[in-house]
């Protein structure tokens, strides 16, 4: 489940939404819920997404792993109500390995190139808004 319905731990103190309510929630459609998470990733009952400045390379990274079951892709529900498969583009997402009680996966800190930008840029726009 998405972190901004859990307090946002990741998220920067008093500049993003958190939500403890539906009604509170400013773009449904644009809001995710839940998504397929990397069996490698589970760390947590949260999927974090930083949103410090997903447009800058240097600040984006991942803690959580969607998971590439569906050819790249990952299923999300939105708080609309509506569900939908997002491929994502970079190889550190689509080719990061999917096994069951597997090791962890890395955090991915730096300069990314190969989508990774994109991939979170996307994340953090369908994650929470600006308070």
């Amino acid at each position: 489940m998405s972190q901004v319905f859990g307090g946002g731990a990741w998220l920067p103190p008093a500049t993003y939404r958190t939500y403890a309510t539906l009604a509170e929630i400013v773009r449904p459609a644009n809001t995710w819920v839940t998504i397929d998470e990397n069996p490698q990733g589970i760390n947590d009952a949260a999927f974090a997404v930083v949103c410090k400045n997903a447009s800058s390379a240097t600040l984006c990274y991942l803690v959580d792993y969607p998971a590439p079951y569906h050819d790249g892709s990952a299923g999300l529900s939105f708080a609309d109500g509506h569900a939908e498969v997002h491929k994502f583009k970079s190889p550190v997402i689509t080719k990061a390995p999917a096994i069951a009680n597997g090791p962890p996966l890395p955090p991915v800190t730096g300069t990314f190139a190969n989508g990774l930008v994109t991939d979170v840029s996307w994340l953090a726009e369908n994650t929470t808004v600006l308070r």
